[in-house]
């Protein structure tokens, strides 16, 4: 369950209500009280099966996303090597 919770806390439906909350009340900075946290419901599934399911699918997912994201800078670095590279021969195409 922690693993469920960590991954529900940070979607975006409960961002988006734990903001209000932390909004709420005319409050001068964001802050969510322990009384707050104690009113706030985690809606999950019942069945620990499908609980079970969740998580490797967002486990499976998480992984993923980070593989793309190493891919990515793998790209960019790379991008940035050319371009480097064809500027300095462009640089000496044009010395006399």
């Amino acid at each position: 369950m922690p693993k469920l919770l960590a991954y529900g806390l940070v979607s975006k439906p409960c961002k988006v209500e734990l903001l209000e909350v932390g909004d709420s009340e005319g409050a001068t900075r964001q802050a969510i009280t322990k009384k707050q946290i104690g009113d706030f419901n985690f809606y999950y599934p019942s069945s620990k099966k499908v609980q079970i399911g969740l998580i490797e699918k967002l486990d499976s997912i998480s992984t993923q996303t980070q593989n793309l994201a190493l891919i990515y800078e793998q790209q960019v670095t790379h991008y940035n090597v050319l371009k480097a590279s064809i500027l300095a021969q462009e640089l000496q195409n044009e010395s006399p």
